[in-house]
């Protein structure tokens, strides 16, 4: 069933170094968005991530950088107007509506 809301694999990979990381070496499994790299990339280049405004992006660099717990416990994963079928991952669950 890929490309359906039933896809269980909703995992990407992605390398970041930076001198910056206290604890390198971790392989982070918390939930990050696509939306998430902007606040987290401007923070890591030490931006303010306030200056950036309202956005849907969390900024995840204490999670990379310190090991410490992600900050999202829910995703949004689609919204089909055309089959009238949504989908969110929150915590270890995928609802499907």
């Amino acid at each position: 069933l890929k490309l359906s809301l039933y896809e269980g694999a909703i995992h990407g990979v992605a390398c970041v170094w930076s001198p910056l990381i206290k604890k390198p070496g971790r392989i982070v499994n918390d939930l990050i968005h696509m939306t998430d790299w902007l606040p987290t990339l401007y923070a890591a280049a030490g931006g303010n991530v306030d200056d950036l405004g309202v956005i849907d992006g969390v900024n995840q660099w204490p999670a990379i950088s310190k090991r410490r717990d992600g900050s999202r416990d829910s995703v949004l994963v689609n919204i089909d107007e055309e089959l009238k079928m949504e989908s969110a991952i929150m915590g270890h669950y995928k609802l499907i509506k």
